[in-house]
């Protein structure tokens, strides 16, 4: 493999099966001896077992970074980030001069549902939750209780969130956002022609639906290997991921 390597050319790792404990040893392994070469370590967290283990690997390998060059030219993608693009254009959208204008502050709590017969979260959902979490600024504690998640806004002011999962919810996924004047209910739908998206509110004068095909995972890929931009986002993501994971276990 290293003869074949090119230093001039972004080298891609792609994890899109499973981690465990043993794929985990063995994505140590080669990060470790692909060390000054690869850029972007690219996974689906449709099927990984949780981001604790990424976040693990991720430390592991930072470690082994010998610079801060090295450091900062190392990426970290879930293509689950492409499949909510149309869930964060439209919050945002929609949002974004009633709840964004000053996201920390203007919003309380926030009620979140998922579906599911199990207790399993689906993985776009959970990316959702950690966008939207991410998106308001707030920081994640280190307390947390079964269906609780505590943050903190950027002046310090306590913000919960409530996650339940509901079996009988029509919904893929509902988020409720308290504010002082007003709640503001954003839904997703699995429709006939792709995902649905309901936005009910006082402040608003009608329902806004949506509708959009998930992007393929050839796609996903694709972008997630050409984009030249890195993804702050997932850097911020990452590292409190694992603690949301635990509030879900938890429930």
């Amino acid at each position: 493999i290293l003869a074949n390597l090119v230093s001039d050319v972004p080298t891609v790792l792609f994890c899109l099966g499973s981690i465990d404990a043993s794929s985990q040893v063995v994505l140590g392994e080669v990060l470790g001896h692909l060390r000054i070469w690869i850029e972007k370590l690219v996974f689906d967290s449709d099927h990984y077992h949780s981001y604790s283990s990424i976040l693990s690997l991720v430390r592991s390998h930072g470690g082994a970074l010998k610079s801060e060059a090295e450091r900062e030219n190392f990426w970290v993608h879930d293509l689950n980030w492409g499949r909510i693009s149309k869930f964060r254009e439209v919050v945002t959208e929609k949002f974004d001069a009633e709840l964004f204008s000053n996201p920390s502050e203007n919003i309380l709590e926030i009620d979140f549902s998922y579906s599911g017969s199990d207790s399993k979260i689906s993985s776009r959902a959970f990316m959702q939750l950690c966008w939207i979490v991410e998106r308001l600024g707030w920081v994640v504690g280190s307390r947390s209780e079964s269906s609780r998640l505590y943050c903190k806004s950027a002046s310090g002011a306590v913000r919960i969130v409530r996650i339940r999962r509901d079996c009988e919810m029509d919904p893929l996924s509902k988020f409720e956002f308290e504010c002082a004047a007003d709640k503001v209910c954003f839904s997703e739908y699995e429709g006939v022609e792709g995902i649905e998206y309901l936005v009910e509110s006082k402040g608003l004068s009608k329902a806004v639906m949506h509708k959009k095909h998930l992007l393929g995972t050839a796609t996903l890929v694709s972008e997630a290997v050409y984009s030249n931009i890195r993804n702050k986002h997932m850097d911020k993501i990452l590292r409190f991921a694992p603690k949301i994971e635990g509030v879900l276990q938890a429930e």
